[in-house]
């Protein structure tokens, strides 16, 4: 048994520095057990070029083509070649540190939010900044592109801003008089016609995307807990926020809470869903990465990471989480620099 450890160590160093093979698949419709995981862990090197560099990876999405994979750290994002994992770009620039990226739809444009108060649009293709746009409040900590990609959404403290993609230009603010804190996360729904944000205060806004009127406000779940992060499902008739360590699941028709899912033991932090819907997973300081079913809230999976070194093996924190446009593989990003990656084995 020891030895079968060994080896396994062995194996996952080495595929620390390789692309990812059909052998580090887990079947999504089997029972857990130790012979259904593989976890492929990427060790992410040290990027002196990015100002305020630090091994903790704050947020990780994929290209629409799911290719590319952008990864936010430090004071800088760094764009990888999935098939290689060798770096492609570095967007450096941002004084602060990084808290929130978005891709366009069509992926040709990649948003940054940083406590610098700016958001910096990149070209994806090239590497090179678009635009800059500057907050006139506070921290930036959140971005949103709009269905269509025409418009991006930034949250600072009690104000959303609305900015046209093409110009850079400040198209108009949204605020509520009543709104206090940092907006923590915004999500555009998939028709574009509904804007959700959440904040330090607890509460969650849903409002009118063309007009800014607000329709409906969310009451908090956790008299403790702001909301971390907001998601609406893939068909846009649920909404799921992460306050603490709970996930909340909204029905956005009716404002009505359906259900509140309990279990991780440290704050979630970020929230994905599968492409068709029927799952998402949840990303927590904890350590684990938890997939739930969409429709029910019932848990299906807990999946734990976790790193060794010199003084041991221990959980690895995770704050993001991202599944591949086809479906078929899990990364999370982790506070220590690693990416894990789950595949589903059915697919391959």
């Amino acid at each position: 048994m020891l030895k079968k450890v060994v080896n396994l160590i062995t194996i996952l160093t080495i595929l620390a520095t390789t692309t990812c093979t059909s052998e580090d698949t887990w079947n999504w419709e089997d029972d857990i057990n130790i012979d259904n995981i593989q976890e492929d862990q990427w060790i992410l090197p040290e990027n002196p070029t990015v100002r305020g560099h630090r091994d903790s990876i704050r947020e990780i999405r994929y290209s629409t083509d799911g290719k590319v994979l952008a990864v936010a750290r430090g004071y800088g994002i760094t764009l990888y070649n999935i098939e290689t994992r060798k770096e492609i770009f570095v967007l450096s620039g941002h004084t602060n540190w990084v808290q929130s990226i978005s891709l366009s739809p069509a992926g040709e444009t990649l948003a940054s939010a940083s406590w610098d108060k700016t958001i910096r649009l990149w070209d994806t293709n090239t590497g090179t900044l678009k635009y800059t746009l500057t907050q006139p409040k506070d921290w930036t900590w959140s971005v949103s592109f709009s269905p269509t990609g025409e418009t991006l959404a930034s949250g600072s403290w009690g104000t959303i801003y609305l900015w046209n993609t093409g110009t850079g230009k400040l198209k108009e603010t949204f605020t509520n008089p009543d709104k206090w804190g940092e907006i923590k996360s915004i999500s555009f729904s998939p028709d574009g016609q509904t804007l959700a944000s959440s904040s330090e205060d607890k509460y969650i806004d849903i409002w009118d995307a063309n007009t800014g009127e607000l329709e409906k406000t969310l009451p908090p779940t956790n008299q403790f807990g702001e909301i971390n992060y907001i998601s609406f499902s893939p068909d846009g008739n649920m909404l799921v926020s992460a306050s603490e360590k709970t996930i909340q699941l909204w029905d956005i028709n009716t404002g009505k809470l359906k259900k509140i899912l309990t279990g991780h033991k440290n704050w979630v932090e970020d929230i994905a869903f599968t492409p068709d819907g029927h799952t998402f997973a949840s990303a927590s300081r904890y350590g684990d990465v938890r997939l739930w079913d969409t429709s029910t809230g019932t848990l299906k999976h807990t999946l734990t990471a976790y790193r060794e070194n010199q003084h041991g093996r221990f959980r690895d924190p995770k704050w993001t989480v991202a599944f591949s446009p086809d479906g078929n593989t899990l990364a999370a990003g982790s506070d220590f620099g690693t990416i894990y990656f789950w595949r589903h084995r059915k697919k391959f």
